[in-house]
């Protein structure tokens, strides 16, 4: 009996060693070993590399996802948006990546396509009111994600209320910059997992390329006013939607609805006048800035004057987008 207690003491030791190795691994390789945490991990083609007036669309995340898409369908000189269906379907097609586009209204083209883990794809950067954004929680089934759209199969895949996704949004034009080419991110509704954003910048001094580190943290959400829905964080207006200080909008007293209005939620300043709204901007800022310590994002309605990225070039655009797991 005198020998058996030694070697118990010291497996329960080694047990509680192992554990206590496992949840320090854990942490870090959610935090660290994460290309949306660390600037020095990338997953995909290097940048530098990267053809220009193309995007680049990575899963650095530990689950398949499908990258919902949308851009504007109105052919013009300026908008190439039905070509931009074209050839993004094409390139999917030949690289064998299941994907499938629809009419989304008169005015959009929608799509998804399926990207596996640590897969990434290089795409025409082209299109006006264009958008990317991952859904997640489906199964690889591309009939099933399609639905999704319908039924809410996969998690957090429908976007806007009730499950938002993290959007990346940019407009790009045959006239290069001149009609106000820009990328942004959009928070109005809320976030789902965390994002890389890089991209060649206009004035290649001091660097050419620009790393944004977008740490969006659910185990955050609350803390900045937010609501953990399935693996989403709702903001105020996707929590409250119609509320005029949440959402940016004033009520029409004849027809009910609540139409948009900056002045229902902004000071002459354009700054946020709710302080709910405000912790929920300062929360954003916090997880996604520039080196400059600026928000990337619009974390509100009529957000115009901050959060949107002005400096890439748009001459020669090279972007990539990766996004990576929930934390």
């Amino acid at each position: 009996m005198g020998v058996k207690h030694p070697i118990i003491f010291i497996g329960i030791i080694l047990i509680t060693l192992g554990l206590i190795f496992l949840f320090l691994w854990l942490f870090i390789w959610r935090h660290k070993k994460s290309s949306c945490f660390d600037k020095s991990i990338s997953v995909g083609l290097p940048i530098e590399n990267q053809q220009p007036k193309t995007i680049q669309i990575v899963n650095g995340s530990n689950n398949i996802l499908w990258i919902n898409w949308t851009t504007n369908n109105i052919q013009s000189p300026l908008n190439p948006g039905p070509v931009m269906r074209n050839k993004w379907t094409s390139i999917l097609n030949n690289n064998h990546i299941p994907n499938a586009n629809w009419n989304n209204d008169s005015t959009h083209i929608m799509g998804l396509f399926q990207l596996n883990i640590g897969q990434n794809i290089i795409l025409p950067y082209m299109g006006i009111s264009s958008r990317i954004a991952p859904v997640v929680g489906c199964t690889g089934n591309l009939a099933e994600a399609n639905m999704a759209w319908i039924n809410k199969n996969c998690t957090g895949s429908m976007g806007g209320t009730p499950n938002p996704q993290t959007l990346v949004e940019w407009t790009y034009t045959p006239l290069g910059g001149k009609l106000g080419d820009v990328i942004d991110c959009s928070f109005v509704d809320g976030f789902s997992l965390p994002v890389r954003i890089e991209y060649k910048k206009l004035t290649p001094s001091p660097n050419e390329y620009t790393t944004i580190l977008g740490k969006l943290d659910l185990n955050n959400c609350k803390n900045i006013g937010g609501k953990v829905a399935r693996v989403s964080c709702q903001s105020l207006c996707s929590q409250y939607p119609n509320t005029p200080e949440y959402c940016c909008c004033q009520t029409d007293s004849k027809t009910g609805p609540c139409l948009p209005s900056h002045l229902a939620c902004q000071d002459t300043s354009g700054k946020p006048k709710n302080s709910l709204v405000k912790k929920w901007c300062k929360g954003i800022t916090s997880m996604i800035h520039n080196e400059a310590n600026q928000r990337l994002g619009y974390c509100y309605g009529f957000d115009d004057k901050v959060g949107s990225i002005r400096d890439q070039d748009w001459h020669n655009p090279i972007v990539k987008v990766t996004f990576c797991s929930p934390t």
